[in-house]
């Protein structure tokens, strides 16, 4: 009997977890994938990429490392933002970058 309540209790537990929790867990994240981009330097290389295709001016380069560089700082300061308010409502994206 005492194998049974503790069985039902973890499976509770685990249940409450599993549904209770998914906004604070996704804000958390997003929020730590976004704080490290520096490390990864995601939007630098996409940006240097993008204006190199797209962008008939001189320096590609140049105007897409800025941009990028823009990018990542706007990606990183959300990212310590959301880190910081995690269990606080509301649980979506603050902002979306393209």
């Amino acid at each position: 009997m005492r194998n049974i309540l503790t069985l039902c209790a973890l499976a509770g537990l685990a249940a409450v977890l599993g549904t209770g929790c998914a906004g604070p867990e996704k804000k958390l994240g997003r929020g730590l994938s976004n704080s490290v981009e520096f490390a990864r330097l995601g939007e630098i290389r996409r940006s240097v990429e993008q204006s190199a295709v797209f962008d008939r001016n001189s320096a590609p380069l140049a105007t897409g490392f800025f941009h990028g560089l823009n990018k990542s700082l706007a990606r990183t300061g959300m990212g310590i933002y959301e880190i910081i308010t995690f269990p606080i409502p509301p649980y979506d994206p603050i902002a979306r970058t393209t």
